[in-house]
């Protein structure tokens, strides 16, 4: 599975891809009142040209995501641990 997070520039917008959070529970619903305003699916966000980038929501979440990674992390590590 692809881990990586991409932002695409696209002829109407800028797009916001997060490939794993197409997979198991969307963990996009942490920001989905901040996130009413723009077009979002499965680990996509679409934020058009027209508007002004919402750099503070593209900043939480990446912040959001490494904590997320870290914990993978940590889970690995502690399972090793234990094995």
């Amino acid at each position: 599975m692809n881990e990586c997070l991409y932002i695409q520039g696209m002829s109407d917008g800028i797009q916001f891809i997060d490939y794993r959070l197409r997979s198991g529970p969307s963990k996009i619903m942490e920001f989905e009142q901040e996130l009413a305003p723009y077009k979002a699916g499965k680990g996509t966000i679409q934020l058009p040209l027209d508007q002004p980038i919402p750099y503070k929501l593209i900043t939480k979440g990446v912040k959001f995501r490494v904590v997320m990674d870290i914990a993978k992390v940590e889970r690995r590590a502690k399972k090793k641990e234990i094995e």
